[in-house]
Formats: structure tokens, sequence, C-alpha cells
């Protein structure tokens, strides 16, 4: 998508919103109806905006929330566009353009994963600390638009350390069990083989998944701090002897629904009192 088209959504969604939201989340597959704190002004249903792709994956209704959260002007993307639906990379990030050119300094990015690593169990939360991204194409290919960000953003410290000693504190104390890890996206729908699962552990990943990384890539392009959070919502293939299913995916991340609420909650908190 040329910039043309994101200014004309940004233009169009912005006469929904009436003052300069901090936050941003997006809420991955299972995780949509979770946030039952957030004070809605507006509900926006971007299949209306014109331009705007359209998500085509069940589960992510494709709606973008505005309001506030923990006192905190905030927006929400119920669901979010995957490379395997067909779209550019430059048409996944979207999302991520319209939240930075309407302010946001803070993006969330939620998502259901598999497991990798063997400490993990299924339903619990990571925080992503490192990503390995060289198995989908890069979001910011293609000539660089100077009002987004830089040619080479730096891409040292992608997710945000505070953030991360933040949202482990709030675990902590809510009793809630919490990794930190390192997250590979590929490009999906298919799940990944044993073999490939037994590769990426060898590269060092300990999460695996078929979003995010693009989306936090795009936000540090457009200096967002970006807080990641998986659910593990199943070990990946091979590390069990199960078939993989959406339908698991989506089940975990249903059952563990109040906790992912009061994780973000206590997030956003934070940030209310910075």
């Amino acid at each position: 998508m040329d910039n043309v088209g994101i200014f004309r959504i940004y233009n169009e969604i912005k006469k929904y919103i009436d003052k300069i939201p901090k936050v941003g989340i997006v809420l991955g597959s299972g995780l949509e109806n979770d946030l039952c704190h957030f004070d809605i002004k507006k509900e926006i249903d971007l299949r209306y905006i014109e331009g705007y792709p359209k998500t085509t994956v069940k589960g992510h209704s494709g709606k973008l929330l505005y309001g506030t959260l923990e006192g905190v002007e905030t927006i929400v993307y119920l669901g979010r566009l995957h490379f395997y639906e067909g779209y550019s990379m430059d048409e996944v990030i979207v999302p991520m353009r319209i939240a930075g050119l309407l302010g946001i300094e803070v993006m969330i990015l939620t998502n259901s994963a598999g497991a990798i690593n063997c400490n993990y169990k299924v339903g619990d939360f990571v925080l992503i600390e490192d990503h390995i991204s060289f198995f989908v194409p890069n979001c910011l290919r293609g000539e660089n638009d100077e009002r987004y960000g830089i040619r080479f953003p730096d891409m040292t410290h992608v997710y945000d350390k505070v953030l991360i000693e933040k949202a482990e504190e709030i675990a902590k104390r809510e009793n809630i069990n919490i990794h930190r890890g390192v997250y590979v996206q590929l490009s999906g729908p298919s799940f990944e083989t044993a073999a490939e699962i037994r590769a990426l552990k060898n590269l060092g990943a300990d999460l695996v998944g078929m979003s995010t990384v693009c989306e936090a890539i795009c936000c540090r392009h457009m200096k967002m701090r970006v807080c990641g959070i998986s659910c593990v919502s199943n070990m990946a293939t091979g590390m069990i002897e199960q078939e993989q299913s959406y339908k698991d995916v989506k089940n975990t991340a249903n059952s563990v629904g109040n906790k992912f609420v009061t994780l973000v909650c206590g997030i956003v908190k934070s940030l209310a009192e910075e």
C-alpha cells in the first residue's frame, strides 16, 4: 500500500478519535473478548474504512476500539492482519502505521504462540525480549518515507526493557506464570513441522508464531515503545505427541482471559503513573 492510501485511511479514522491516544493494543488469536475494563468511546468497523485491508481470519473481527483503559487514552485492535492472508508486508503493517500517526507512544502486541522451550507450559505467558525475523520479508523494504522514521532503524532493543520489568512485577504480584523468551515469526498458515521446530530451537527461538515481529519492527521505525506478550497456546510440533489445531489455540487463549486482563491492565495503569 502506498503512503497516499495510508494517510487517506488515517484521516478517515482520525474523525472518530477526539484526543491523542497514548497506548495501542493488538489482541491476538482467542484474546479479543478479554478487555472487559475498557471504557469504549468509539467502535470503528474497519471493513467500512475505504482502502483498509480486510481480515479473513475467524476470531479476528477487524474492529478498532477507542476509549480509556485504566484512565489512559487507548486504542485496541481486535485482531490483526497476517502475511498468510495474502497481503504484502506493507499492507500487514497498516494498523501500526495508523497507530503511529495517531500519536501512540506505547504498543502492546499480544499473540498466541507455540512453545519451543520445554520449560514453558500451555497457558503460561511469555514476554518477548527479542525476535528472529528473517523467515518473512522485512516490512520496511522499499522506498523509505522520512515521515515515519529513518532508513536504517536500530533494533538493539525492540522490546522495551522497562515495560518487560513492569510486566514481570505485575505477574509476580498476581501469581501469573510468566517467562522471557525469543519469538520467531514464520509465514504460515500451515503449522510448522517437527524438523522445522528442531531447527528453530537450534537458532535460539523459544516461541513460534505467524505475526507480531513485523509489527514490532514497524513500531520501532516510528519510535513507539513495544511490549510483546505471547500466550503459550500449544506446544510446538514435535514437542509432544499431539497434532496442531487452531481450535486448541483459541481455546487456550480463552481459558487464560482473566490473567491476561490483569497483566495488560496492570501495564497500562503503570503507564498512567509515568
